[in-house]
């Protein structure tokens, strides 16, 4: 079923906001199969290509963290 036009506010009804670029990325790249509970909150789940993949610096070999906001924002 769709709900055309409907919204959802994250930043007033989850404990996941949404900010910066996360503002511009359509419902189903998170919720894949219209999954809601339990979509994973990490920055790892969703960014570990770019993380295995940036060689300036080199993100895995240099055992930087997957705790992406430690070092980045979403802007």
């Amino acid at each position: 079923a769709q709900w055309s036009g409907a919204r959802f506010d994250h930043n007033a009804a989850t404990k996941y906001a949404l900010t910066g670029k996360h503002t511009a990325a359509g419902c189903q790249q998170c919720h894949v199969n219209n999954k809601f509970a339990g979509t994973p909150q990490d920055c790892a789940t969703c960014h570990s290509n770019t993380y295995n993949s940036t060689t300036s610096p080199n993100h895995r070999n240099a055992g930087f963290s997957t705790a992406c906001q430690t070092c980045h924002t979403t802007t």
